[in-house]
């Protein structure tokens, strides 16, 4: 479970935000016990937030989705991150016609947040820096 408190929501020792004027999505394809997902304003861009247990280390998550055989193409290399003090690594990266940007954060001993925007936009290495997106994942800060 999630708890919305003050304009933030909490979950395993994490807030996060939504910003304004993203949509939340009522009918997700994916319903996560420890996250959810909004469409950015344009909507142009699906966002999810999540936390995901019995993880194997941010990198190695990361790096397992391009493990042959794998329909996942890497568009960037795996680069370590850190947003207010979490670390992690992101990735972009391509299936099918879908394009994603993945940034996984360390938080206790085998949990990590997710934080994954996905779209039909080919441009994702500029995309990512977007002020929408970049305002959804400085939202992210330990508690």
């Amino acid at each position: 479970m999630i708890r919305f408190q003050n304009g933030r929501f909490y979950t395993h020792g994490i807030s996060f935000t939504i910003p304004n004027g993203f949509q939340l999505e009522t009918e997700p394809d994916f319903v996560y016990e420890y996250g959810l997902g909004a469409w950015t304003p344009d909507k142009s861009c699906y966002v999810e937030w999540n936390v995901e247990e019995g993880c194997l280390g941010t990198e190695k998550e990361l790096s397992d989705l391009f493990q042959e055989p794998s329909e996942i193409r890497l568009l960037s290399d795996i680069q370590p991150v850190s947003i207010n003090g979490l670390p992690g690594y992101q990735a972009a990266y391509k299936k099918n016609q879908q394009y994603f940007f993945e940034v996984r954060l360390s938080l206790k001993e085998k949990t990590e947040f997710v934080f994954l925007a996905s779209g039909r936009e080919e441009h994702i290495l500029s995309w990512k820096d977007s002020p929408d997106l970049q305002k959804a994942l400085n939202g992210v800060k330990p508690e």
